[in-house]
Formats: C-alpha cells, sequence, structure tokens
C-alpha cells in the first residue's frame, strides 16, 4: 500500500512539474521590451511583447516594432495551459510605467492585447484605417486614445459618440503626410498632439524607395522647414461627439521633403 501511495505520489508530483512548463515560451530583453518566442516544427517563429526593461520604464515615448531582433510580433502578452494534469492557467505580460507619455503604433496591430496595464500618464497614438489596439484586457489607468482624423471619423461612424466619451478620444491636431502621390494610408505617416506647445518627440524618418528624406516643412511645396526648437502646434482637440470640423484650421500639417537618387 505505501509503496502505491509513494508511486502516486511521485507520478503527482512530475505531472505537477511537466504542468508548470508546458506550453511556457521563453523570455528575452531587447533595449526597451520584454519578449517572448513562440517556435514552431517549421522552425518559424513569432514574437509577443510581455512588458519594459528598466530602461524601457524610464522612457516618455515608446514605438511599439513591427519585429523584434527580426521576428515579427504578433500581440502583447502571450498565453499558455498547463497540460493535462493540470489546471488551465494564463501568463500575461506585465506593462507597467509612471514614466511613459504615449505610445506611438504606426500601422494595424491584428492580434488583440493579453496583459495587465500600469500606465497612469500614458495616451496610446494610433492611426491606421482601423483602430489597431485597445488596452482593454486588465485595465488600469490608461488616459485616453490620440488618434488620426481619418480614424476617428470612421471611430464615430460604426459607434454612438456617447460611448466614447469616457475614453477621452482626443483627434491628433499634428499630422506628418508622406507626401507624394499614392502613399499609403490616405497619405498619412505619423500622427501626435500638443496643446500650443513644442513637438518634443520627433517621429523616424519615412522610408520612400528611390528617394532620402529631407525634412518636415509647412507646405506642400516644401519651402518652410518646421523649426523643432520654436514652432509651436495649434491646441488640442477633444473629440467628445462626432462632427465634420475645418480641419485645416486645427491641424498642424507638416510635410516630408524627398530628394530623388536617381
Amino acid at each position: 500500500m505505501k509503496k502505491k501511495l509513494l508511486l502516486m505520489v511521485s507520478l503527482w508530483a512530475l505531472g505537477t512539474l511537466t504542468s508548470c512548463t508546458e506550453g511556457k515560451l521563453r523570455e528575452y530583453e531587447d533595449v526597451y521590451f520584454k519578449f517572448a518566442v513562440k517556435q514552431y516544427p517549421d522552425e518559424s517563429r513569432e514574437a509577443y511583447l510581455t512588458g519594459f526593461t528598466e530602461l524601457g520604464k524610464e522612457q516618455k515615448y515608446l514605438v511599439l516594432p513591427q519585429k523584434i531582433r527580426h521576428i515579427e510580433i504578433k500581440g502583447l502578452g502571450y498565453k499558455y495551459t498547463r497540460g493535462l494534469l493540470g489546471s488551465p492557467a494564463k501568463k500575461i505580460g506585465l506593462f507597467e510605467s509612471v514614466n511613459l507619455e504615449k505610445i506611438y503604433i504606426p500601422y494595424n496591430y491584428f492580434y488583440s492585447s493579453e496583459g495587465k496595464y500600469e500606465l497612469p500618464n500614458c495616451f496610446l497614438v494610433c492611426w491606421k484605417s482601423s483602430c489597431p489596439l485597445r488596452f482593454n484586457s486588465n485595465y488600469s489607468g490608461q488616459r485616453g486614445n490620440i488618434v488620426s482624423y481619418n480614424l476617428y471619423k470612421k471611430i464615430f461612424r460604426n459607434a454612438s459618440a456617447s460611448s466614447f466619451k469616457e475614453m477621452m478620444i482626443i483627434v491628433a491636431n499634428v499630422n506628418y503626410m508622406y507626401n507624394y502621390e499614392e502613399a499609403e494610408n490616405e497619405g498619412y505617416y505619423w500622427v501626435d498632439s500638443y496643446d500650443k506647445d513644442l513637438i518634443e518627440f520627433i517621429p523616424p524618418k519615412p522610408q520612400r524607395e528611390g528617394y532620402i528624406f529631407g525634412g518636415w516643412y509647412k507646405e506642400k511645396e516644401c519651402i518652410n522647414a518646421w523649426d523643432f526648437t520654436s514652432d509651436i502646434t495649434k491646441e488640442e482637440i477633444v473629440a467628445l461627439s462626432y462632427k465634420e470640423f475645418a480641419e485645416e484650421e486645427l491641424v498642424t500639417y507638416l510635410y516630408a521633403k524627398w530628394y530623388s537618387i536617381n
């Protein structure tokens, strides 16, 4: 009987040990982000952001990358199960920072987020043809969303305005434009919002095949360069309800200048 009981205890311990590791993804650290990597039998891999590094927690502005160490990012946080002998469990990413003021998402983020967010001073800045991501899992403290005018129109045309009041949506009053015909995303490269202030965060340089980026200008003809040390934006636009407005009067447009390399 004792041998049988000992065998049962041993099997239970083995099952518990196995269940704690079954399916768990290996985690790494990059410069600003922690991330987990999932590898498939065909040796393809995908990454999931799971939190900020200590250096990442010190930043005021962060851009969510499309790839990390050449691995495509599929979402925020990740799930795993304990296996057949254990009860289901979930591993989620922890994203916390008191310094972070804006997270920029300059592309469609197709996967939903699975994480806990402690970002009391942070805005989510997003722009594409559809809203790419909302921090709505274990939500805590996020200030709101900053969206481009094209995205703002589509949000309120597909839902009642009243349901978005609590989210404190802000329409971007600084729009960076690719400034050439047939540019993607209706010509929007980057968006931001400042309330009659200097632009503190300058976005990464845009890319265009066959051209070199030549700076940001105040008009399409690229006559007067925007001076980031002295030029001031217009006032913040808070969207409490959907309405058409004279965008040109409220929004600062910055246009990319291009030099042909041919």
